[in-house]
């Protein structure tokens, strides 16, 4: 049991690493971003577990999707350093990505059962384009 856990901190810290070196540290946007998807995938985790729709493959291809975006910011970071022009261009992403993280959590919340208000359930078809 051991060596996994050793396993676990020493891949967990490689990718760290990585991270923080793709993105020349890890920013406070990039931070919050890499929170809210931890909460994002816990709460849909909830969501499917109360809703009798948990399933390893989906939560797999949540995860894969969430790493996909990381890996995707991280290059437009290092595009940023090389094209003057998008000097902002990481953070801009990086921000659309919480907010779309945050879209998530509470559309899981929705799925829990958990009460909302018509206003916020308005707001959020709208953001999905569904009104």
């Amino acid at each position: 049991m051991e060596n996994i856990s050793t396993m676990f901190k020493t891949v967990a810290g490689g990718i760290g690493f990585f991270v923080s070196y793709m993105v020349d540290g890890l920013g406070l946007a990039f931070t919050v971003l890499i929170g809210m998807m931890l909460l994002d995938f816990v709460t849909g985790f909830i969501a499917s577990h109360l809703n009798g729709e948990a399933s390893s493959a989906t939560g797999m291809k949540g995860l894969l999707k969430k790493v996909y975006v990381l890996l995707l910011i991280g290059a437009v970071y290092l595009l940023q350093s090389v094209v003057e022009i998008a000097e902002f261009a990481g953070d801009g992403i990086t921000v659309a990505f919480i907010l779309v993280e945050f879209l998530s959590i509470v559309e899981n919340a929705g799925r829990s059962g958990v009460p909302m208000p018509e206003k916020l359930k308005d707001g959020i078809a709208v953001l999905r384009g569904n009104k």
